[in-house]
């Protein structure tokens, strides 16, 4: 049980969905941060435990925790 950020994809059938199943994954207990139906994704955190329950939904194609990219402080010396 472990709070993250997690990444939610939608099958291609219920993209029009995607709102309403981000309000299922928020009575579910997830945070949703982004709802992005173009791109068939729904963005936020949530408890790893609740990934099971959250994959039975629907049009969910895919529940992952979402991997986070960090940048070394900029200088001189370090391009980016």
């Amino acid at each position: 049980m472990a709070w993250c950020a997690v990444a939610v994809i939608i099958d291609a059938q219920h993209l029009r969905e995607t709102a309403a199943i981000g309000a299922k994954l928020e009575r579910l207990g997830f945070k949703v941060e982004q709802v992005r139906p173009e791109i068939g994704a729904i963005f936020g955190a949530g408890d790893s435990d609740l990934f099971p329950k959250a994959a039975e939904i629907a049009g969910v194609q895919d529940v992952r925790e979402e991997g986070k990219v960090q940048l070394p402080p900029s200088d001189e010396e370090t391009p980016q």
